[in-house]
Protein backbone atom coordinates (compact mmCIF):
# COMPACT_ATOMS: atom_id res chain seq x y z
CA UNK A 1 0.00 0.00 0.00
CA UNK A 2 2.79 2.25 0.48
CA UNK A 3 4.28 2.31 -2.40
CA UNK A 4 1.02 2.37 -3.93
CA UNK A 5 0.71 5.79 -2.54
CA UNK A 6 4.02 6.45 -3.40
CA UNK A 7 3.14 5.68 -7.21
CA UNK A 8 0.15 7.66 -7.54
CA UNK A 9 1.53 10.46 -5.57
CA UNK A 10 4.65 10.89 -8.27
CA UNK A 11 2.00 10.92 -11.40
CA UNK A 12 -0.12 13.83 -9.67
CA UNK A 13 3.32 15.79 -8.92
CA UNK A 14 4.16 14.86 -12.17
CA UNK A 15 1.17 16.24 -14.09
CA UNK A 16 1.04 18.88 -11.62
CA UNK A 17 4.32 20.02 -12.50
CA UNK A 18 3.45 20.06 -15.92
CA UNK A 19 0.54 22.13 -16.16
CA UNK A 20 1.35 24.66 -13.42
CA UNK A 21 4.49 25.29 -15.77
CA UNK A 22 2.87 25.49 -18.89
CA UNK A 23 0.16 27.73 -17.44
CA UNK A 24 3.03 30.07 -16.10
CA UNK A 25 4.79 29.95 -19.56
CA UNK A 26 1.36 31.25 -21.04
CA UNK A 27 0.84 34.21 -18.35
CA UNK A 28 4.39 35.52 -18.36
CA UNK A 29 3.57 35.83 -22.58
CA UNK A 30 0.46 37.21 -21.96
CA UNK A 31 2.51 39.64 -19.73
CA UNK A 32 4.82 40.91 -22.37
CA UNK A 33 5.31 44.40 -23.90
CA UNK A 34 2.78 44.52 -26.72
CA UNK A 35 0.06 42.82 -27.93
CA UNK A 36 -0.13 38.86 -27.93
CA UNK A 37 -2.75 38.85 -31.33
CA UNK A 38 0.47 40.49 -33.06
CA UNK A 39 3.37 38.48 -31.87
CA UNK A 40 0.91 35.96 -32.85
CA UNK A 41 0.60 37.13 -36.62
CA UNK A 42 4.48 37.62 -36.79
CA UNK A 43 4.75 33.91 -35.57
CA UNK A 44 2.57 32.91 -37.84
CA UNK A 45 4.32 34.73 -40.54
CA UNK A 46 1.55 37.02 -41.68
CA UNK A 47 2.11 40.16 -40.11
CA UNK A 48 2.09 42.71 -43.28
CA UNK A 49 5.20 45.10 -43.68
CA UNK A 50 5.75 47.88 -41.91
CA UNK A 51 4.98 50.65 -44.41
CA UNK A 52 1.16 48.69 -44.97
CA UNK A 53 -1.77 49.97 -44.49
CA UNK A 54 -2.93 50.31 -40.68
CA UNK A 55 -6.16 48.61 -41.95
CA UNK A 56 -4.34 45.37 -43.51
CA UNK A 57 -2.30 45.23 -40.45
CA UNK A 58 -5.13 45.13 -38.40
CA UNK A 59 -7.59 42.69 -40.57
CA UNK A 60 -4.09 40.33 -40.10
CA UNK A 61 -3.55 40.53 -37.03
CA UNK A 62 -7.50 40.05 -36.27
CA UNK A 63 -7.60 37.33 -38.31
CA UNK A 64 -4.62 35.11 -36.86
CA UNK A 65 -6.13 35.93 -33.62
CA UNK A 66 -9.83 34.52 -34.46
CA UNK A 67 -7.41 31.08 -36.29
CA UNK A 68 -6.01 30.71 -32.67
CA UNK A 69 -8.56 31.59 -30.56
CA UNK A 70 -6.85 34.64 -29.17
CA UNK A 71 -9.40 37.51 -29.65
CA UNK A 72 -11.16 36.53 -26.49
CA UNK A 73 -10.83 38.02 -23.49
CA UNK A 74 -7.61 37.18 -21.78
CA UNK A 75 -9.20 34.79 -18.74
CA UNK A 76 -10.74 32.94 -21.06
CA UNK A 77 -7.50 32.34 -23.18
CA UNK A 78 -5.72 31.67 -19.94
CA UNK A 79 -8.59 29.11 -18.18
CA UNK A 80 -8.32 27.42 -22.19
CA UNK A 81 -4.22 27.12 -21.87
CA UNK A 82 -5.05 25.41 -18.31
CA UNK A 83 -7.76 23.07 -19.18
CA UNK A 84 -6.14 21.98 -22.21
CA UNK A 85 -2.99 21.61 -20.39
CA UNK A 86 -4.93 19.38 -17.78
CA UNK A 87 -5.82 17.10 -20.68
CA UNK A 88 -1.86 17.29 -22.09
CA UNK A 89 -2.83 18.88 -24.61
CA UNK A 90 0.05 21.74 -25.70
CA UNK A 91 -1.31 23.42 -28.09
CA UNK A 92 -0.52 24.06 -31.71
CA UNK A 93 2.66 26.06 -32.74
CA UNK A 94 2.01 29.53 -34.19
CA UNK A 95 4.07 29.23 -36.73
CA UNK A 96 2.56 26.50 -38.90
CA UNK A 97 0.02 24.46 -36.85
CA UNK A 98 1.85 21.50 -36.03
CA UNK A 99 1.20 19.75 -32.53
CA UNK A 100 3.48 21.38 -30.04
CA UNK A 101 3.38 17.33 -28.75
CA UNK A 102 4.80 16.07 -31.71
CA UNK A 103 6.91 18.76 -32.18
CA UNK A 104 8.70 17.72 -28.64
CA UNK A 105 8.48 14.19 -29.04
CA UNK A 106 10.54 14.60 -32.39
CA UNK A 107 13.08 16.52 -30.84
CA UNK A 108 13.18 15.05 -27.33
CA UNK A 109 14.84 11.94 -28.54
CA UNK A 110 18.26 13.83 -29.37
CA UNK A 111 18.44 15.52 -25.82
CA UNK A 112 17.63 12.48 -23.91
CA UNK A 113 20.00 10.75 -25.29
CA UNK A 114 22.27 13.80 -24.58
CA UNK A 115 21.08 14.04 -21.25
CA UNK A 116 21.05 10.48 -19.98
CA UNK A 117 24.56 10.43 -21.46
CA UNK A 118 25.62 13.10 -19.22
CA UNK A 119 23.95 11.88 -16.14
CA UNK A 120 25.10 8.52 -16.75
CA UNK A 121 28.87 10.15 -16.84
CA UNK A 122 27.67 12.32 -14.03
CA UNK A 123 26.91 9.65 -11.81
CA UNK A 124 29.83 7.51 -12.31
CA UNK A 125 32.16 10.14 -12.70
CA UNK A 126 31.30 11.26 -9.25
CA UNK A 127 30.91 8.19 -7.58
CA UNK A 128 34.68 7.89 -8.34
CA UNK A 129 36.11 10.76 -7.07
CA UNK A 130 33.93 10.77 -4.32
CA UNK A 131 35.46 7.21 -3.50
CA UNK A 132 39.19 7.86 -4.36
CA UNK A 133 39.00 11.03 -2.09
CA UNK A 134 37.47 9.58 1.30
CA UNK A 135 39.77 7.01 0.71
CA UNK A 136 42.17 9.11 1.49
CA UNK A 137 41.45 11.96 3.10
CA UNK A 138 43.96 14.70 3.12
CA UNK A 139 46.39 12.90 1.29
CA UNK A 140 48.22 14.30 -2.35
CA UNK A 141 45.17 12.31 -4.60
CA UNK A 142 42.46 14.30 -2.71
CA UNK A 143 44.02 17.47 -3.04
CA UNK A 144 44.70 16.90 -6.50
CA UNK A 145 41.12 16.12 -6.39
CA UNK A 146 39.68 19.21 -4.66
CA UNK A 147 41.66 21.26 -7.46
CA UNK A 148 40.37 19.61 -10.03
CA UNK A 149 36.28 19.70 -8.93
CA UNK A 150 36.96 23.55 -7.74
CA UNK A 151 38.13 23.92 -11.73
CA UNK A 152 35.74 21.72 -13.60
CA UNK A 153 32.68 23.49 -11.19
CA UNK A 154 33.93 26.55 -11.75
CA UNK A 155 34.69 26.83 -15.46
CA UNK A 156 31.27 27.85 -17.44
CA UNK A 157 29.70 25.41 -19.37
CA UNK A 158 30.36 27.64 -23.14
CA UNK A 159 33.84 28.00 -22.22
CA UNK A 160 34.16 23.98 -21.97
CA UNK A 161 32.19 23.57 -25.26
CA UNK A 162 34.22 26.13 -26.82
CA UNK A 163 37.56 24.50 -25.85
CA UNK A 164 36.12 21.09 -26.79
CA UNK A 165 34.80 21.88 -30.22
CA UNK A 166 38.44 22.49 -31.52
CA UNK A 167 39.01 18.83 -30.72
CA UNK A 168 35.43 17.67 -32.57
CA UNK A 169 31.80 18.35 -32.69
CA UNK A 170 31.21 15.10 -32.21
CA UNK A 171 28.15 14.31 -29.76
CA UNK A 172 30.41 11.98 -27.25
CA UNK A 173 32.25 15.68 -26.46
CA UNK A 174 28.90 17.66 -26.25
CA UNK A 175 28.36 14.83 -23.62
CA UNK A 176 31.13 15.31 -21.80
CA UNK A 177 31.27 19.12 -21.85
CA UNK A 178 27.48 18.91 -20.25
CA UNK A 179 28.94 16.17 -17.19
CA UNK A 180 31.37 17.77 -15.99
CA UNK A 181 30.18 20.29 -13.87
CA UNK A 182 27.70 17.96 -11.99
CA UNK A 183 30.29 15.08 -11.88
CA UNK A 184 32.70 17.27 -9.67
CA UNK A 185 29.37 18.45 -7.63
CA UNK A 186 28.49 15.09 -7.11
CA UNK A 187 32.06 13.97 -5.85
CA UNK A 188 33.17 16.52 -3.61
CA UNK A 189 29.34 16.43 -2.06
CA UNK A 190 29.90 12.47 -2.01
CA UNK A 191 33.40 12.57 -0.38
CA UNK A 192 31.96 14.49 2.44
CA UNK A 193 29.20 12.25 3.00
CA UNK A 194 31.14 9.50 3.04
CA UNK A 195 33.71 10.49 5.12
CA UNK A 196 30.84 11.36 7.80
CA UNK A 197 29.14 7.54 7.54
CA UNK A 198 32.89 6.34 7.57
CA UNK A 199 32.37 6.36 11.12
CA UNK A 200 28.73 5.25 11.79
CA UNK A 201 28.34 2.14 13.94
CA UNK A 202 27.92 -0.20 10.65
CA UNK A 203 30.78 0.99 9.80
CA UNK A 204 32.72 0.25 12.51
CA UNK A 205 31.50 -2.84 12.99
CA UNK A 206 32.67 -4.11 9.80
CA UNK A 207 35.93 -2.65 10.38
CA UNK A 208 36.06 -3.61 13.78
CA UNK A 209 35.46 -7.98 12.13
CA UNK A 210 38.69 -7.03 10.03
CA UNK A 211 36.82 -5.79 6.82
CA UNK A 212 38.80 -4.91 3.80
CA UNK A 213 38.89 -0.86 3.20
CA UNK A 214 36.89 -1.50 -0.22
CA UNK A 215 33.97 -3.54 2.12
CA UNK A 216 33.98 -0.64 4.50
CA UNK A 217 33.43 1.83 1.81
CA UNK A 218 30.73 -0.20 0.23
CA UNK A 219 28.72 -0.41 3.31
CA UNK A 220 29.34 3.18 3.69
CA UNK A 221 28.67 3.90 0.14
CA UNK A 222 24.85 2.80 1.00
CA UNK A 223 24.83 4.60 3.55
CA UNK A 224 25.68 7.86 2.10
CA UNK A 225 23.24 7.15 -0.75
CA UNK A 226 20.19 8.66 1.09
CA UNK A 227 21.61 11.57 1.46
CA UNK A 228 23.43 11.89 -2.40
CA UNK A 229 19.47 11.24 -4.08
CA UNK A 230 18.39 15.16 -3.70
CA UNK A 231 21.49 15.41 -5.86
CA UNK A 232 19.47 13.94 -8.81
CA UNK A 233 17.08 16.03 -9.59
CA UNK A 234 19.09 19.59 -9.48
CA UNK A 235 21.75 17.40 -11.49
CA UNK A 236 18.58 16.90 -14.12
CA UNK A 237 17.96 20.49 -13.92
CA UNK A 238 21.39 21.92 -14.46
CA UNK A 239 21.31 19.30 -17.61
CA UNK A 240 18.01 20.71 -18.83
CA UNK A 241 19.51 24.27 -19.02
CA UNK A 242 22.91 23.37 -19.85
CA UNK A 243 22.11 21.50 -22.92
CA UNK A 244 20.85 24.68 -24.42
CA UNK A 245 24.14 26.02 -24.63
CA UNK A 246 25.66 22.38 -25.85
CA UNK A 247 23.03 21.36 -28.39
CA UNK A 248 23.23 24.98 -29.91
CA UNK A 249 27.09 24.77 -29.89
CA UNK A 250 27.33 21.33 -31.35
CA UNK A 251 24.59 21.38 -33.72
CA UNK A 252 22.52 18.81 -31.99
CA UNK A 253 18.87 19.12 -33.17
CA UNK A 254 16.94 18.90 -29.52
CA UNK A 255 14.52 20.49 -27.26
CA UNK A 256 17.04 23.30 -26.67
CA UNK A 257 17.20 24.19 -30.23
CA UNK A 258 13.81 24.13 -30.78
CA UNK A 259 12.87 26.02 -27.51
CA UNK A 260 15.73 28.46 -28.78
CA UNK A 261 14.12 28.98 -32.35
CA UNK A 262 10.75 28.66 -30.77
CA UNK A 263 11.69 32.04 -28.61
CA UNK A 264 13.64 33.73 -31.53
CA UNK A 265 10.00 33.66 -33.22
CA UNK A 266 8.06 34.48 -30.45
CA UNK A 267 6.17 30.78 -30.94
CA UNK A 268 4.53 30.93 -27.60
CA UNK A 269 2.97 27.38 -27.44
CA UNK A 270 6.03 25.74 -28.36
CA UNK A 271 8.15 27.64 -25.71
CA UNK A 272 5.70 26.43 -23.16
CA UNK A 273 5.23 23.23 -23.84
CA UNK A 274 8.61 22.57 -23.93
CA UNK A 275 8.92 24.13 -20.50
CA UNK A 276 6.33 21.84 -18.93
CA UNK A 277 8.22 18.85 -20.73
CA UNK A 278 11.45 19.90 -18.77
CA UNK A 279 9.35 20.43 -15.74
CA UNK A 280 8.26 16.80 -16.07
CA UNK A 281 11.96 15.34 -16.69
CA UNK A 282 12.38 17.51 -13.20
CA UNK A 283 9.38 15.91 -11.36
CA UNK A 284 10.66 12.46 -12.83
CA UNK A 285 14.04 12.59 -10.89
CA UNK A 286 12.39 14.13 -8.13
CA UNK A 287 10.59 10.94 -7.71
CA UNK A 288 13.39 9.07 -8.74
CA UNK A 289 15.45 10.26 -6.21
CA UNK A 290 12.87 9.87 -3.73
CA UNK A 291 12.03 5.81 -4.32
CA UNK A 292 16.54 5.95 -4.71
CA UNK A 293 16.32 7.17 -0.74
CA UNK A 294 13.47 4.91 0.21
CA UNK A 295 14.78 1.77 -0.81
CA UNK A 296 18.59 2.34 0.80
CA UNK A 297 16.80 3.46 3.98
CA UNK A 298 13.32 2.23 4.45
CA UNK A 299 12.66 4.31 7.13
CA UNK A 300 12.25 7.36 5.23
CA UNK A 301 9.26 5.40 3.87
CA UNK A 302 7.97 4.47 7.46
CA UNK A 303 8.34 8.15 8.61
CA UNK A 304 6.21 9.30 5.75
CA UNK A 305 3.70 6.75 6.11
Amino acid sequence: MRWLRFAIGAVLRLWLAMVVVFVIGWLLVEAAPGSTQERAARAAGAMPPEDAPAGVRQGAVAAVAAELGLDRPLGARILAAATAAARLDLGRSWRDGASVRARIGAAAGATLGLGLGALLAALVGGAWIAAASAAAPRSRRDRVLAWVTALAIATPPVWLAVLLLRLDDGAALAVLALAVAPMAIIGRVGRIALLEVCDAPLATAVRARGGHPSTVMRHAAALALPRLAPLLPATVGYLAGAALVMERAFGIHGLGTLLLDAAARGDAPVVAGVSAAVAAAVSVAASAAELVARTADPRLGEARA
